[in-house]
């Protein structure tokens, strides 16, 4: 830490820095995630940090346009570690070897919604627990998508999951009030927000 009074900076962005790592132990292998915990020198410090590795993750926010209003696609879907039902974006993990990330956004939007996106975009990229995790979340967004139908490949929560369209405004409120929670979602509605007005 600096002892002085911090100035304004013009442009911020995230810079990449590597660190030497002197020891890896692996902790546990999961299904999804595994646990290490590296051993890192940092300004000439030693110490250990427990890191998630996940493979990381898409979402999509899709968009339409009715009556001068816009609307979002939305899905409820069972989260266990929440134990509750959450209200979030078409979303999955990068778990198919090689795929591409909008690949991968175009087939879950499709799987969990039935719609298919003409042209998409990346909105965002986001680190969900950069200080615990390395899992990055992209976040295509579109305005232009189809009903195809549902694929019949659901299983466990999917199986209950939902999808329907919110005014994009009534999203917003519920991200801002917290009664929608999912850090995703929230990200994705505000940045939409800003990009369509």
């Amino acid at each position: 830490m600096r002892d002085c009074e911090p100035g304004v900076v013009t442009e911020v962005r995230d810079v990449p820095h590597i660190t030497h790592v002197s020891n890896i132990q692996h902790r546990f292998t999961g299904v999804v995630v595994s646990l290490v915990s590296d051993t890192i020198t940092i300004n000439d410090t030693t110490v250990v940090r427990d890191v998630v590795r996940h493979p990381g993750a898409v979402a999509v926010v899709a968009l339409r346009r009715v009556d001068e209003q816009w609307q979002i696609l939305m899905v409820s879907q069972y989260r266990h570690p929440m134990q509750q039902v959450c209200v979030e974006l078409p979303a999955g993990l990068r778990d198919i070897e090689n795929e591409d990330a909008e690949d991968c956004a175009r087939r879950e939007l499709l799987e969990e919604t039935g719609y298919v996106a003409g042209r998409m975009e990346v909105l965002l990229r986001s680190a969900t627990t950069p200080g615990g995790s390395d899992e990055i979340i992209t976040t295509f967004w579109t305005h232009d998508v189809s009903w195809q139908g549902v694929q019949q490949t659901a299983e466990a929560e999917e199986l209950s999951m939902s999808a329907m369209w919110v005014p994009l405004e009534v999203a917003a409120a519920a991200a801002m009030t917290g009664s929608l929670c999912n850090q995703t979602a929230q990200a994705g509605i505000f940045a939409v927000t800003r990009k369509i007005s």
